[in-house]
């Protein structure tokens, strides 16, 4: 599934999730993480104050592995994690 530009990265990767047969919220409890904390990360873009956090990479590696389109949404608009 191609993401639409039009959309923000965290409506992108909720249709991604339920494309790929999982919710928003199967997705915060696999990370054992809150969905507002999961959501704000991704209005963020990963990034906070300049860096990535650990919370951060561990959404995108779950998001590449289950989230149809994601890698190629975050190499297209420069979104990547920031040691």
């Amino acid at each position: 599934m191609a993401f639409n530009q039009d959309l923000s990265l965290y409506q992108n990767v909720k249709l991604g999730l339920l494309v790929s047969g999982k919710s928003f919220e199967t997705a915060a409890r696999d990370l054992n993480a809150k969905p507002e904390s999961i959501k704000q990360r991704l209005h963020n873009k990963l990034v906070r104050n300049g860096k990535s956090t650990p919370l951060d990479k561990q959404i995108y590696e779950y998001l590449k592995k289950n989230c149809n389109g994601f890698t190629t949404y975050c190499r297209a608009n420069k979104i990547k994690i920031v040691s």
